[in-house]
């Protein structure tokens, strides 16, 4: 099964949106069509696994160990591998983007040796902020295990999707995708260990101790490489946020997506809040964050010390979902008042041909105040739930 959707939205400077859609399905072989059907009815499958049982639960102390823990762990039903970042290239124009890889466990226990089993499925999206002509791209593909197709190695850092990759190189990860307006090849590094999310990596997402992932950060990867825009490319500098989290549980009956901010301050500092939809519009008391400071010192941030105030929302006119776009941002703890506003209103992903789901991820922009002295930042922000609760592939 080879799948690869790309799409393409402008923005012009008064706001008026034109939307253009092109949906490709390449398959040169008939092993290839016949796969593509099999991939259909693996999706369906997806969602009411009768294998989920057979896999691992997050818990609590989990014994990390980097950089082995950077690669797959297939005992997991569901992994994430998530790029999100901010460029400029020496003429000072701004991008954002997106690279996200996910693995969604179908059998672990199949006993068949060959390599065109299918035992997970493969999502990657790659999406392009292009800030200063207000455009947004994304791409998106679906493959199952396979030769040639998709894959994460165990033990070490080393994810593809076709074309699209991320591995480790060196001290630092190797990011490449390429779609047809818009191709990255960036090299990340960050001069701060892993950050654990939660409670020493272990990051509750409901009232159920199995509704949890095994969460880490690099909040403050530092990125140089090349990004192609048309026939153009560019070199690009900036900072990347990179998170990895697997689990095997699912969300609480009651939420209905998360909303989920990574932020990059002016003075090296970052905030990393997620905050759990619940369908009465609270926030559940999972909900968490975590304040990195200049040396990468992580301390986590209660839901109690965490209070928000939404400023501005935008109505997609393609799905007609609303998203809190603006943001009111305040943790009394560490002298914290933020303003953090999307750097373009419609940076809307459509996913539902491949991951089933409709969601906003975007750049933001940051002012604000620190201690009562200014301060600035870049990041990124993510919005799920919004068009139709958002859905975990189900035990």
């Amino acid at each position: 099964m080879r799948n690869d959707q790309r799409h393409l939205k402008h923005q012009d400077t008064k706001g008026t949106k034109k939307t253009g859609h092109l949906f490709i399905i390449q398959n040169s072989k008939s092993l290839f069509i016949f796969l593509s059907v099999l991939g259909v009815l693996v999706v369906t499958a997806v969602f009411s696994s009768a294998w989920a049982d057979d896999y691992t639960i997050a818990k609590p102390n989990y014994k990390w160990a980097f950089p082995t823990d950077h690669g797959s762990h297939p005992n997991y039903k569901t992994e994430w591998w998530y790029y999100v970042g901010h460029l400029k290239d020496p003429k000072g124009k701004r991008y954002g983007f997106e690279l996200s890889f996910f693995r969604v466990g179908l059998n672990r226990k199949t006993e068949n040796p060959s390599s065109f089993t299918p035992r997970d499925l493969y999502f990657s999206h790659f999406a392009v902020s292009d800030l200063s002509a207000k455009k947004f791209w994304y791409a998106e593909k679906m493959n199952r295990t396979g030769p040639g197709l998709a894959g994460a190695s165990e033990g070490r850092m080393n994810i593809w999707n076709e074309n699209w990759q991320a591995w480790r190189e060196g001290p630092g990860h190797h990011l490449k995708a390429d779609g047809d307006i818009y191709g990255l090849d960036l090299i990340v590094q960050s001069p701060i260990p892993a950050t654990l999310e939660g409670q020493h990596g272990y990051s509750r997402k409901g009232s159920d101790p199995k509704n949890a992932s095994l969460y880490y950060s690099f909040p403050w990867f530092i990125a140089n490489g090349k990004l192609r825009v048309g026939s153009d490319v560019k070199y690009v500098s900036g900072k990347t946020w990179m998170d990895h989290e697997f689990f095997s549980g699912d969300m609480d009956p009651n939420e209905l997506g998360w909303n989920w901010f990574g932020l990059q301050l002016s003075d090296d500092t970052e905030l990393m809040i997620y905050l759990m939809r619940q369908k009465d519009g609270s926030f559940h008391p999972a909900s968490s964050g975590t304040f990195i400071n200049k040396a990468g010192k992580a301390t986590h941030i209660y839901l109690a010390d965490i209070h928000t105030k939404v400023l501005e929302t935008w109505k997609s006119p393609k799905t007609g979902a609303t998203y809190p776009i603006h943001w009111e941002i305040v943790v009394p703890s560490q002298r914290l008042k933020l303003d953090v506003k999307a750097s373009l209103d419609d940076q809307e992903l459509d996913t539902t041909k491949s991951t089933q789901v409709v969601y906003w991820e975007g750049a933001v922009d940051i002012t604000g105040t620190k201690a009562g002295k200014d301060i600035t930042g870049e990041g990124y922000m993510e919005l799920t739930g919004y068009d139709k609760a958002f859905s975990l592939p189900k035990n």
